[in-house]
Formats: structure tokens, sequence, C-alpha cells
């Protein structure tokens, strides 16, 4: 019974060193893993920042309470700034604009005179 026991327990083991070895051959052969993998053989500075503005600081901005520097703050400054500033286009090329357009109207009413 003991011999039997410890057979299902090995064929056990060996279907899940089978399960993780296909796995990782799996991951291995990701386009993520192989470009992080050339980066760390090749230029590991450009991988610790690679992985710190990609990974790292979106979850630390994540976890910064809103009041201090969380990125929903931030999105919301972002958005407030980007209509400011097409406000501002716009009150600045308006004027440009009614000028250009109705310079043709004035030069076909003058001509007609």
């Amino acid at each position: 019974m003991e011999h039997g026991g410890a057979g299902w327990l090995r064929s056990v083991w060996k279907a899940q060193r089978r399960l993780w070895a296909s796995v990782v051959k799996r991951l291995n052969g990701l386009p993520i893993i192989i470009f992080y993998r050339y980066l760390y053989e090749n230029n590991k500075p450009l991988l610790a920042q690679g992985l710190t503005v990609n990974y790292l600081l979106p979850m630390v901005l994540e976890i910064l309470p809103f009041w201090w520097l969380s990125s929903r703050k931030l999105g919301n400054r972002l958005r407030k700034t980007r209509i400011k500033l097409n406000h501002n286009m716009v009150r600045f090329f308006l004027p440009f604009f009614l000028f250009s357009s109705h310079c043709p109207i004035a030069l076909r009413f003058i001509r007609m005179r």
C-alpha cells in the first residue's frame, strides 16, 4: 500500500513539474519578458528606470491619499490646465479667425459698390 501511495505522489509531483516547466517556457517566450531580459543583460539602468516609471510610480501614486499627490489629482490638474490652454488659444485666435473670414466678404462688398 505504501509503495502505491508513494508512486502516486511521485506522479503528481512529476505532473506539477511538467506543468511549471510548461508555464515557465510559455512565459519566457512572451515579448515583454524577452524585452526586459534583454534590458537586464545589456542596460540595467534603463531597466530600472523603465520598471520604476511603468510599474512602481503608478502604484505609489495610487496608494497616496487624494489630498497629497494621487493620479486622480494629477489627472484633474492636467485636465484643468488643458481646458485653460484651449480657452486661451480660442480667445487669442478668435479675432484673427473672424478677421480672416470676414476679409473676403468685406472686399466683395467694397468691389460691388
